[in-house]
């Protein structure tokens, strides 16, 4: 908690040297921003909506697909502004009122094996467990699910007591409310870790799980924890998709590859000026000026 309001002093410090102000206003007004969440709050949800609805435009993973198809933004609005959800939680379904009230056509990137079932994504199963998480994301696919089945019994399909993911129904009530619906692959596998066969099946058979059971086309895909070779994007663009997310941060432009978008996340508990900060950039920059260098290897 301490360090949370620490990081909001801080972050509210950085708003008021005009930085964000410049590239918010300036730098970014004819890219479109898009910012990522995986399982906030309401509340949260709604204080960081009260603020981008006062300084960005909201707008569709269809309307960015749209200028990007014609490389043209002039349609688009000032400070445009993509909000997207990784994964499909249950707790995003408590999150329809928020997105009524700020009209928010908010896109919900959904891991299409675990919709409508009481499966649990895999990095759960390990989230205590940073060491094994990161190993079993850096192993090839196959090993990954035999070491997760050997270590706590995990396997893709397995049913657990606590439904951890969105319902259909809580699906067709986001959708209702003027989400759009996108697909995170079947299983949440890394696919650059996967072989073709893999890949091909988990990008091709989650549009269509997920077109069956919502009967609406899905059109946008983001890949597993943003990570993808180039071959990986081909798997998705013959899925029949439009667009592809990534987490590279950075801004979408006119030239920028509709199938390597970039973003900027945003921590699900990140008070209203940490979030202004993340979603302005700044944030990533400081990473990148802050983040500790590797010490220099002797080389004799």
């Amino acid at each position: 908690m301490a360090g949370g309001r620490f990081e909001e002093f801080f972050c509210l410090a950085l708003r008021f040297t005009g930085i964000p102000w410049y590239l918010r206003e300036v730098y970014a007004r004819r890219k479109i921003t898009i910012i990522n969440y995986h399982n906030p709050s309401p509340d949260i949800f709604l204080q960081h909506l009260k603020y981008f609805s006062r300084h960005y435009s909201f707008v569709s993973a269809h309307a960015v697909a749209r200028a990007l198809d014609w490389q043209d933004f002039s349609d688009l609005p000032p400070k445009p502004m993509l909000i997207t959800f990784d994964d499909g939680y249950a707790g995003n379904a408590h999150l329809v009122g928020a997105i009524r009230k700020y009209h928010v056509p908010a896109m919900f990137y959904i891991v299409a094996g675990t919709a409508g079932t009481k499966r649990v994504f895999w990095f759960e199963m390990v989230r205590n467990d940073p060491a094994l998480l990161e190993r079993l994301k850096q192993v090839p696919d196959q090993k990954r699910r035999a070491l997760l089945q050997k270590k706590t019994g995990h396997t893709d399909t397995r049913e657990y007591e606590i439904r951890h993911c969105l319902s259909i129904d809580e699906l067709k009530q986001l959708a209702d409310a003027g989400a759009n619906i996108g697909s995170h692959t079947l299983f949440h596998p890394m696919l650059d870790k996967c072989d073709e066969k893999t890949g091909k099946r988990e990008c091709v058979e989650a549009r269509k799980r997920l077109e069956k059971i919502l009967e609406i086309p899905v059109e946008h895909f983001a890949l597993p924890g943003g990570r993808g070779a180039r071959v990986c994007r081909q798997w998705v663009k013959q899925a029949g998709y439009r667009t592809c997310r990534t987490i590279a941060p950075g801004w979408v432009t006119q030239a920028s590859d509709p199938f390597s978008l970039p973003n900027f996340g945003i921590d699900d508990k990140a008070g209203p000026h940490k979030a202004a900060i993340q979603a302005c950039g700044l944030w990533e920059m400081l990473k990148k000026v802050f983040r500790k260098k590797p010490a220099a290897v002797d080389q004799n």
